[in-house]
This record gives C-alpha cells, structure tokens and sequence, in this order.
C-alpha cells in the first residue's frame, strides 16, 4: 500500500512510470523472476511472480524492493515530494503451488481493479 494515498492515479505519466518502472526491473531479474501478471491500482498494486531459481523466495523479495525503490523515487520527483512511499509492512507474498493455483491467483489480480472500484488499466 502507498501511504495510504492515491499516488498512483491513473493518468497518462502515471501509468508510463508504472510502465516503466516494472518494465525495467522485470528485465533486470528476466533469468531469476518471471512476471506473469502486474496491475496498479491507485494505491499500491498487485504481482504475480515465480522464482525461476526456487529457494528461499530471496529473489522475489529483492525483485520487490527493487521495483518498490524505483517507483518511490520516480513518483516522489514527480510528485516534488520527499520520503517514504510505501506504507511500513505492506507488503505481501502468497506461496502458489500448482498451476490451478497460478490461474486462481491471476484471476484474483485480473480482478482486483473491478474488485476496488477502479477502472482497468
């Protein structure tokens, strides 16, 4: 969650940073991460991801901080604001196992805009 502000309202420069932002980290971990599916909403958004490697999960933490840290930079300089983006503890991660698992949790995400009263994005 974005300190619990609508930070990222969806506006044509919001949704390029977006873009950008998951694009470009999305690349950078391309062997360790796949992204299956991302969506913003105006307040914080929602992933789906696999480590490629297995383990410990230490790739999607890192993945997350990275894209966490970007956006907060990005949209503070936008926005002419300094500090904390993300709201403290926030952020969530579920375990999917199987792929009739992957496909419910990418429905869940696929519906989460409608779900918040948001348009798609």
């Amino acid at each position: 969650m974005v300190d619990r502000r609508l930070f990222f309202v969806p506006v044509a420069l919001t949704n390029a940073i977006a873009d950008y932002a998951w694009i470009l980290i999305a690349s950078r971990y391309a062997e360790q991460v796949r992204t299956y599916g991302i969506f913003f909403l105006s307040n914080h958004y929602h992933a789906l991801l696999r480590d490629l490697k297995g383990g410990e999960g230490t790739r999607l933490s890192a993945y997350q901080r990275d894209l966490n840290s970007l956006l907060a930079k990005v949209m503070n300089a936008e926005l002419g604001r300094a500090g904390a983006l993300w709201a403290q503890g926030s952020y969530s991660n579920v375990e999917v196992h199987g792929e009739e698992s992957e496909i419910d949790q990418l429905l869940y995400l696929m519906a989460q805009p409608v779900a918040q009263g948001c348009g798609l994005r």
